[in-house]
Order: structure tokens, then sequence, then C-alpha cells
């Protein structure tokens, strides 16, 4: 991330700076234990990064300030810089000025009202999926649900008819994105784009998902029939159903921008937070008992339908506990556009300040016991607006679609336990990284089929 290196007066320092690169090394070497240690010294706590200053925030009232206030803390650092580079200018990179359009008209294709026509699209492909392992097969966690929830997603996206190698393609394709970002997040200006080998699996990634995109939606256009019940069907009719007039229709490249990003964010997150919830009750073989006799009480052996979503509530408590633990968004950046306030402090224009949804999760004040997975604890069964529960973030620029994250992933859940126990087959516990998402540590695990 980058930050001013004019310094913000009066705000508490963290400890454990050093000459030169202030705390670089202990944001490398363990940056989930770093930041849940700075609540201790104050609601805003300022970091040096070599020459340069960023503030944390470390209070949820601050965290929902920063968030709500789009206008004077606007997105920024080098995250968006680099993901912007590669993915366009699209609802999760756009500045202020093209955020409302870009939401009015992509807020549609999110109405709840969608729902049960995205998850008809998908039941029979998460039926089959689910149904496709063998007893006794192991696999890498992550990659597995990466390959479920990609496949999940180009069906609610594209529909249903689209070749099984478009799909393979555009998950590999997800993956190598992510990966090469990542690291260009931390490379000086000068190596962002050079030739290196993470690069140019980057680009080629790509260029490989806006050709896909591109092809998708020039098929449609010429088919002259563009609503198929599925998410482009809502992006290509660019219709804002509150201010119409306003807002000029999405153009194609545009909808290309947005397709890409929707399917980074909403496969990526959705398979972690599954592989979370996985390896969670794996842990804990009294709840993986629960959750199974939910889901099979619910779903039994057959297809999941929406219709099943409100039966499912252990699943989604579940789900919702493996994203408060391990929140995909783990860190996001603002910079302040103007000179403010911050809980007190004076924050001069261009100052750059992070809100981690992981160090809120992790705050023993706020979550009692935050590193024990407990889907009955009551700051999830009592989930509250503007709380200290922020996995998808706060305010106009968070998630939107949080609540279809919130839909597909418990009846993913409940169609895979309904089945399947699932063991760790690797020696090592599952820890997670810190990439451009909070992911499972590469984990195997076994899959033995449940009795009848």
């Amino acid at each position: 991330m980058t930050a001013t290196t004019t310094a913000p007066r009066n705000i508490p320092v963290a400890p454990g700076a050093v000459p030169g690169l202030g705390h670089a090394l202990p944001m490398l070497r363990d940056p989930l234990g770093f930041l849940t240690r700075l609540p201790e010294h104050g609601d805003v706590v300022r970091l040096r990064l070599g020459p340069a200053h960023v503030l944390v925030v470390c209070d949820p009232d601050l965290f929902h300030e920063v968030m709500l206030n789009s206008r004077v803390f606007e997105r920024g650092g080098t995250f968006y810089q680099r993901f912007a580079e590669a993915t366009g200018n699209n609802i999760g990179t756009c500045p202020y000025a093209d955020h409302r359009r870009y939401r009015r008209l992509t807020q549609p294709a999110f109405r709840v009202s969608r729902f049960p026509g995205y998850t008809s699209i998908m039941a029979d492909r998460l039926d089959e999926l689910a149904r496709g392992w063998q007893d006794g097969e192991s696999f890498e966690i992550t990659s597995a649900m990466m390959n479920m929830t990609g496949s999940l997603f180009v069906s609610a996206m594209f529909g249903t008819g689209l070749d099984p190698k478009i799909v393979d393609g555009a998950v590999t394709s997800i993956k190598d994105l992510l990966a090469g970002l990542y690291q260009r997040i931390f490379l000086p200006s000068a190596l962002a784009h050079a030739p290196l080998p993470a690069n140019r699996r980057c680009e080629r990634a790509m260029r490989t998902l806006r050709a896909m995109s591109e092809t998708i939606v020039g098929e449609r256009r010429a088919s002259g029939t563009t609503d198929q019940g599925d998410l482009l069907s809502m992006l290509m009719a660019g219709q804002d159903e509150l201010e119409t007039a306003q807002f000029a229709p999405l153009t194609d490249v545009e909808i290309m921008e947005q397709v890409v990003a929707f399917f980074i964010a909403g496969a990526e997150t959705t398979a972690n937070a599954l592989a979370w919830a996985l390896i969670e009750l794996s842990r804990h073989p009294d709840i993986e008992r629960e959750v199974a006799a939910e889901a099979r009480s619910v779903v039994g052996d057959g297809v999941v339908r929406h219709e099943h979503l409100e039966r499912l509530t252990l699943c989604g408590q579940v789900i919702l506990e493996s994203i408060r633990m391990y929140p995909p968004g783990w860190i996001l950046t603002r910079r302040a556009s103007e000179d403010t306030t911050l809980g007190g402090y004076d924050v001069p224009r261009g100052t750059t300040v992070a809100v981690s949804p992981y160090l809120l999760h992790h705050r023993p004040d706020l979550f009692p016991r935050p590193g024990v997975f407990d889907p009955y604890r009551p700051e999830i069964l009592a989930r509250r607006p503007r709380g200290p529960l922020v996995p998808f973030g706060s305010g106009p620029h968070k998630c939107m679609g949080d609540e279809f994250a919130l839909t597909l992933s418990p009846l993913a859940l409940a169609a895979i336990t309904a089945r399947w126990s699932l063991t760790p087959a690797d020696a090592n516990p599952a820890r997670p990284i810190t990439g451009m998402l909070l992911a499972p540590r590469d984990l195997r695990m076994t899959v033995h089929r449940r009795a009848d």
C-alpha cells in the first residue's frame, strides 16, 4: 500500500518500528498478528512503512465512518491501482465520480428477487459437482472449492450452455490473475510491469478473461435474445429502475469489465468461505454432525433449491462464523481526498487510511474468544447493520454480492455435507495466507461418503 510521507500529528505510533523500514518487517512476517495487537495502542494507530505513513483504524464506529464517507475517504493505494490496471474501470476499482452510475446500473442484477432464478440455473450444476467426488478421494481443498464456485458463478452469470473448457479456462485464469496481482502490490512501480513470470501470467490471464467476456457478450447481442435470466442479462439491460434518465446504459466494454470484477470477487471469496467452513467443521466433529443432519433433513440426497435456504439456518451460521474468522478482504485502503478529522485527530489530504475487517473480528471485547470457531455465538445470531461484523465492508462501496454469496455458500455447504464428510489428509494444520484475499494454506482433505 502507498502512503503519505507527511506524518499526521499526535496520533499514537505502533511499537516495533526499525530505522529505515518502519513497521514493514512485522507486516510482512505476521500481518494478522500485528494487526490484532494494534487496538492496545488506540482507536487510530500510525504505522511507518519506510518513509511513508499509514493510519490504521481499530474502532468499529470509525471503521463505518471511513467507509460511509466515500467522498472524503476515497478508494486508493497500490491495491486499487494494480487491480484497476488489470481489470479496468469497474465497480471494484472506479473513482468516486464514476461509482454512483456503476452501482445504479449494476445493482438490479443483485436484487434478492433475482436470486431464485440464479439458484435455479446453478442447482443442477452444483448437484453434479457434489456427486462427482469419489469415496476416499483426496484433493487440495481451496482449489477444489474454486473449481466448484467458479463453475457455479460462470453458470449464474452466463447461463448453462457454455463449453466446459471455457469454464475451466476462466477458473484457471482467475487463480493466476489473483496470484500475480498480489505480487505486483509489493513490487516497485518500475518492476510492476516488467516481463517477470508472475507479470506475464497475470497479463495472460486478464487477456483470457477479457476475450471470454467479449465473445459471450458479442454472441448474446447477435442472438437478439439478451434476457436469459442470468446476471449478464441484467447487466446488458442496463436498467436503473429508480432514475433511468440520469445515467447512460453500460457500454459493452463496461459490461465486460464489470463481469470480470464480479467473477473475480464472487468466485474466489465464496470458494474461500466454503474451504474455511469445511476445514473448521473437520476440526469440530460435533458441529459437523449437526450441520450434516440439518442438510440431510432439508435437502436429503437431492438437489438444493432456493426455498431450502430459510431452513438451512446452521449452514448459514457456519458460513458467517467462517468469514468472521477469515474475512476474505482482510485489509482495505482509503485515501483522504481533503484535510479532515478522524477520531479527533487531524488527517491531512493524501493520507492513506487502512481498515481491517480481520482486526475488528478478532477484538476480544467485540467477539469473545475470537480465535474459537463458534457458529452459535450471539454476535453471529444477532447480526446487525453497522455492527462490528463487516466481512463485506460497509457503506456505498460495500460488496454488492454479499447477499448473493450468503445465498450460494450455505446451499453449496448443504449439498456437500449431505453427502460427504471431510477430514484433513495433511499432518500440518491449516493456516491463513495473506494474499489478495485471506485463503487457507494449501491443505489436502479426504472425502468420505456418508452412510444412508
